[in-house]
């Protein structure tokens, strides 16, 4: 392992035949399989809520994958790792799947179009014990488009994304961002203070 690898043992009472997961400069590393860092078209993220580990998936451009979870430890440092690899890697050209983001407007594949100046807000709530991301129009009572944040593609980038072009983005539900996030984490808004992860290498 090289000095700033990430080893992530396994977790459970049975881990004997489980190999750790490594994140390394390449890529992420589960027994033999790599999956490199320059090969990534997308990830999902998801969390339960701001206490609870959450669930990375990252897939490559030729539907190669792995699955960040609460199976290993150090899941926090993990994501906040994932996501300082990915973000500068994706950002150029990001899959905000079902949505697409451009200078003036964001569109949604199964909704339409908005201009970005008529967002009044974008929230992550929970909707029957889910965590969704929902689009909030000015004017319009009900939410202009409403979304499972697992199904959203770059999802923690799209809201990095949003913030930079003058959206309000805003929690009402307790969740937790990484540290290479923090610009993103600190627009939002929660009634629930939230530790901050630590790397920590093994």
């Amino acid at each position: 392992m090289g000095h700033d690898d990430l080893e992530l043992p396994p977790r459970g009472l049975i881990t004997l035949f489980r190999r750790p997961m490594i994140l390394s400069a390449r890529g992420m590393t589960l027994g033999e399989r790599t999956l490199a860092w320059d090969d990534v078209a997308f990830y999902t993220y998801r969390w339960e809520d701001g206490f609870v580990d959450g669930e990375i998936y990252v897939v490559t451009r030729d539907d190669a994958w792995m699955k960040l979870d609460n199976r290993y430890y150090y899941w926090r440092q993990a994501a906040d790792r994932v996501l300082a690899e990915l973000h500068p890697r994706l950002r150029a050209s990001p899959d905000y799947h079902p949505f697409r983001l451009t200078d003036a407007e964001l569109g949604h594949a199964g909704v339409g179009s908005l201009a970005l100046a008529e967002i009044e807000r974008v929230e992550i709530a929970s909707f029957g014990g889910s965590p969704r991301i929902a689009v909030i129009a000015r004017g319009l009572r009900r939410d202009w488009s409403a979304d499972d944040i697992e199904g959203v593609h770059d999802v923690v980038l799209l809201l990095e994304d949003l913030v930079r072009r003058g959206v309000a983005v805003q929690a009402t539900t307790p969740l937790w961002l990484p540290p290479s996030v923090s610009d993103v984490a600190a627009t939002l808004t929660s009634g629930v203070e939230l530790p901050r992860a630590e790397i920590v290498r093994r």
